[in-house]
């Protein structure tokens, strides 16, 4: 499965920080999470778009993406979510 960024950005093009699940409200990682499958956790579905991360690494670029996601930095936390897919 081949997801990358760009993509993620065009069909989730406005996340927010501290989503609190209302209709149209996502955070990066759920963009990722609603891409690769619900039933997912966001550190499976990271796992999923990259075989190569580990579940340590998973998590670590998870932190990253949260903490900027939820600062409201979304171009940063896209970012990372890039990294851990490229890795």
């Amino acid at each position: 499965m081949t997801i990358t960024v760009e993509e993620l950005r065009r069909k989730y093009p406005n996340p927010r920080a501290h989503p609190r699940g209302y209709a149209g409200e996502y955070c990066v990682g759920w963009a990722l999470r609603r891409e690769v499958g619900s039933s997912f956790s966001v550190v499976d579905a990271l796992r999923s778009a990259n075989p190569n991360l580990s579940e340590s690494q998973a998590e670590a670029f998870l932190a990253h993406i949260i903490a900027e996601n939820d600062a409201g930095n979304f171009d940063v936390a896209w970012a990372w979510l890039d990294k851990g897919l490229s890795v």
